[in-house]
């Protein structure tokens, strides 16, 4: 089944996930940094994950001060952001991804900094994300900053599903379409 309306058409992890459904499987999710150890290395890897069995791909994004990160994903971080990563090189990164790979789903995975202080703010970096071919994203966030990301999601039709503990986030998870506190 997918959540294909008039409003909404289905998208490429709701076709994913009917499918897998119809298969009676679960889906493989793999995590990898963006420009670790470099731009054209990264982007080969990522290519190969389809190949190797991955379903979806959550495509890390460098960011300068990941808290709260273990130690391996803080230090893929560093050095993407050594080898050139941003958020400009990530989304390019999923365009040239996308001139080979129309179907597998791609999430980013980040910090909510960089995208609010990004020139144009969120609803630019969600334009710029969509046309660039990301299917959606993971940031870390202050309660406020989520209850700016899920209205803008919304107010572009979007459907927001989200997390947190269910104190800080009681708003953004108010807001949201499906919320769940941990």
């Amino acid at each position: 089944m997918t959540l294909d309306t008039p409003q909404r058409p289905a998208t490429r992890i709701d076709r994913l996930f009917a499918r897998l459904s119809s298969e009676d499987r679960k889906a493989f999710v793999a995590y990898m940094m963006a420009f670790d150890p470099d731009r054209d290395s990264s982007l080969e890897i990522m290519r190969g994950l389809p190949g190797a069995g991955v379903d979806i791909i959550e495509l890390g994004m460098p960011f300068t001060d990941p808290m709260a990160d273990g130690p391996t994903i803080q230090l893929a971080g560093q050095r993407a952001l050594a080898a050139g990563g941003s958020v400009s090189g990530v989304l390019e990164m999923v365009r040239d991804f996308r001139r080979h790979d129309a179907d597998t789903p791609v999430v980013l995975m980040g910090y909510y900094n960089p995208i609010y202080a990004r020139l144009g703010g969120v609803d630019r970096f969600l334009a710029e994300a969509a046309e660039a071919g990301v299917d959606d994203f993971l940031a870390e966030a202050t309660p406020e900053r989520k209850l700016d990301y899920i209205r803008s999601e919304q107010a572009q039709g979007r459907l927001v599903a989200m997390c947190g503990d269910g104190s800080n986030d009681a708003p953004a998870l108010a807001q949201a379409d499906v919320g769940v506190a941990m």
